[in-house]
């Protein structure tokens, strides 16, 4: 038994092309899945570190560009370069104090006269706080942090 529908190229295309097209769209769908996952644990990852030390320098990894990125140097010496949204890195300064506290979505700065202020850590959109990557413990805490 002969297959007749590879003679001809337009029978071939409307059968065999919704295949491929369904395959592709699978495919790009699981990476587009895979890649929101990844941004959940990131967020996760950055709620739950921990750190206390003083900035030492404000950087964009891209030249002509507002800083994105704190250097912070521990009590040990340790540096940790971190990207707090950006409200908090337009208002914290180099030489201002900085507490992250484990499991908690706030940084609190203390500048270099005296003053404290208090900042959301990490923005959390309404549908990473729905992805199921996100801690169920969390999905009511900082609302305010939801933009």
């Amino acid at each position: 038994m002969k297959f007749r529908i590879f003679k001809n190229p337009i029978a071939t295309f409307f059968l065999i092309g919704p295949i491929f097209l369904l395959a592709w769209l699978v495919f790009i769908n699981i990476i587009i899945a895979d890649g929101r996952r990844l941004e959940i644990v990131r967020i996760v990852e950055n709620i739950n570190h921990e750190y206390v030390g003083v900035v030492t320098r404000k950087y964009s990894v891209r030249k002509g560009v507002k800083p994105t990125f704190l250097e912070i140097k521990d009590q040990n010496g340790k540096f940790w370069n971190i990207s707090p949204n950006y409200v908090a890195t337009e208002n914290i300064s180099v030489g201002d104090s900085i507490v992250k506290i484990r499991g908690e979505n706030l940084i609190r700065v203390k500048t270099t006269n005296g003053t404290t202020y208090q900042f959301i850590y990490e923005l959390i959109s309404k549908s990473q706080r729905n992805h199921p990557a996100f801690p169920d413990e969390w999905s009511d805490k900082w609302p305010e942090a939801t933009r």
